[in-house]
This record gives C-alpha cells, sequence and structure tokens, in this order.
C-alpha cells in the first residue's frame, strides 16, 4: 500500500460563505498525495465561481458543474471521476484537521481495513453532542459489533462524512435519493459489505452546524417523511441477515412513520397535508400486520389509522391542543 492516492469529494451548493475555509483545510492536507474533487450542484451562489478559483491555483482540484440533482447525485459523479485507492466525503460547509488523510491513511496501512471511521468535533452548536462517541480505538471484523451501536445510535454509524473508504466498496454503489436519512442508509451497507474496519478515537472531522443549538422542533417538515424511508431502507436491510435486529429496527420505522403522521395532521398547511397524507396513508396499509418484529402498540396505531381514522385524527388533534396549553 505505498504511495495509496486518496480522492476527497465534495458536493458544493450554495455555501459561499464557508467554502474557502473548506477547501483551505483541504489543499494544506499534511498528506499531499490527494485529489479533490468539487461536484457544483447548481450553486446559485458565488460557491462555483470560488471552485473553479482553488482549481486554477492547485492542480489537484477537479471541478464538476451540473444543474442542481441533490447531494446522493453529486457524491455518484464525484465517485465516478475518482482515480483515487481510497475514497473521503466532505460537506462542503465543513473542514478537516490538517493532518486528517494523514492519520487515516497510516490507519488503514497499519490494520488493512476496508473503512476508517472517527469522530466528528462539532463547531457552532451542540446537538449531536448526545450522540455516543469512539472511545477506544479498535479493529472490528464484527459486522453485529457496528450494528449494536447503529442501535445505540452511535454518531460514525449514522453518517458518511469523517472517514476513509477503500474505492473498492463504492464500486457501482447507488446512494439512496433522500432529503435526510441517506448518509444511514449509505453507512449500513458500507457496514455490510466490509470485512475488516477501524474505528479511531480521533477528532479530525470539523461539523459546522447552522442551526446553533439543540432544535427539536415539533413543527412539520415533510422532509420527516425521507427519514422514515430511511429507516425503512435499514430494517429491510438488516433484518434480512441479522433477525434479531428486527424488532429494534420494526419499532425504530413505524416510530417514525406515526410521528411524520401525526405531524402531518397537527401542523402542516392544507397543502402539505393534502400532498402526504395520501403517500402516509399507503404506507399504512401497505404494512403487513403480520410482521413478529412489529410491537403490539405500533399494530394498534396502523388499526386505528385503517378502520377508525377521523376518531385517530380527532385524538390526535386534541392531544396537541392539550400540549399547548397544559
Amino acid at each position: 500500500m505505498l504511495n495509496v492516492k486518496v480522492s476527497i469529494v465534495v458536493p458544493v451548493y450554495n455555501v459561499e460563505n464557508y467554502l474557502s475555509a473548506c477547501l483551505d483545510s483541504l489543499i494544506n492536507q499534511t498528506e499531499k498525495n490527494i485529489e479533490i474533487i468539487l461536484v457544483d450542484d447548481g450553486s446559485m451562489d458565488s460557491s462555483g465561481d470560488i471552485c473553479d478559483y482553488y482549481a486554477k491555483e492547485d492542480n489537484r482540484i477537479k471541478v464538476i458543474h451540473r444543474q442542481n440533482e441533490g447531494v446522493s447525485s453529486a457524491r455518484e459523479v464525484g465517485i465516478a471521476k475518482a482515480t483515487g485507492d481510497f475514497l473521503i466525503f466532505v460537506d462542503a460547509d465543513d473542514y478537516l484537521a490538517l493532518d486528517f488523510c494523514e492519520v487515516l491513511i497510516s490507519v488503514a496501512r497499519m490494520y488493512n481495513v476496508d473503512w476508517v471511521g472517527t469522530n466528528m468535533t462539532e463547531v457552532g452548536g451542540e446537538s449531536y453532542l448526545s450522540f455516543p462517541q469512539i472511545t477506544d480505538s479498535r479493529v472490528v471484523n464484527n459486522v453485529r459489533f457496528h450494528i449494536d451501536n447503529y442501535i445505540k445510535h452511535y454518531f460514525y454509524t449514522l453518517v458518511i462524512c469523517g472517514k476513509l473508504y477503500r474505492r473498492e466498496l463504492f464500486d457501482n454503489y447507488h446512494f439512496q435519493r433522500l432529503k435526510i436519512g441517506e448518509d444511514s442508509c449509505c453507512m449500513i451497507d458500507m457496514i455490510l459489505k466490509a470485512n475488516r474496519t477501524y474505528l479511531l478515537n480521533y477528532n479530525g472531522y470539523y461539523y459546522v452546524n447552522h442551526d446553533g443549538g439543540v432544535t427539536k422542533s415539533k413543527s412539520f417538515n415533510k422532509n420527516e417523511y425521507d427519514r422514515y424511508r430511511a429507516l425503512k431502507y435499514i430494517y429491510e436491510k438488516v433484518s434480512f441477515s441479522f433477525p434479531n435486529y428486527g424488532r429494534d429496527l420494526c419499532d425504530s420505522k413505524m416510530n417514525k412513520l406515526v410521528s411524520v403522521y401525526q405531524k402531518n395532521i397537527c401542523f402542516a398547511s392544507d397543502r402539505e397535508k393534502k400532498e402526504l397524507k395520501r403517500v402516509l396513508l399507503k404506507e399504512f396499509f401497505n404494512t403487513h400486520l403480520n410482521d413478529k418484529n412489529m410491537s403490539i402498540r405500533m399494530k394498534v396505531h396502523i388499526i386505528l389509522v385503517r378502520y377508525f381514522r377521523l376518531i385517530y385524527d380527532l385524538m390526535i388533534k386534541i392531544n396537541n391542543l392539550r400540549g399547548k396549553h397544559g
């Protein structure tokens, strides 16, 4: 593994205020054998111009300009252009410690692993501080170890950034087309595909939080349905190979479906309600009540929505009003 090359894939979309800090951290890496692939995903600000400026200054940078198709598609475009032995994914408003590539390559060489996972340092908030982080550096040969950690919400199992991957793990790989949750789907796939991995207690990826803190809103966000779709994807993937995790993953999936439905009833605009309710009801009616992994509580929700929907909706609205005035 001498003279290995790392491809850093960066989807870029309307991040003109943060992009320079990101790119400065990449071009100044202590590991010099890298290429930086910037996929300008139809930015409407000056992000594309900033990409072009840096590309003129550093011949290791490749810039791809295209119409907006989303982060999943942008990552696939970047991977297709990558010529490195390893891949690193960086969001364009985040940045790396200057030794990030060098440290992770050294670990990958030493332990001959498929991917190296690390911790993240949050900048500008504390929304992820409650997620468990890696505390003990170790080789992991057991897929169940990572799935256990996913169930426990270890942060490294939820995001694809902050890691180094063998390039071949992403051969012919297609990301899920989601607004929220596509990272979790990808990480589950990488956990299932890898034979040997390494968890490193190292904080070299800086996640920039633009919300400024913990924000647990009760308001409606139509993208939350994508989070349900991600949980459904993960349930189907993992429970097929590892049935013992079915109950936990099924409950997680169904809790999200119920939550999205209830928020849609209480908080969505009339247009949003009509738009999404049909999709949500289809999920309730297509969910099999005989799924052995589903809890009785979730089955009760499904029965109420299917056969007593008007009463169920009214109960949800009443409970919401009580919560406001209680």
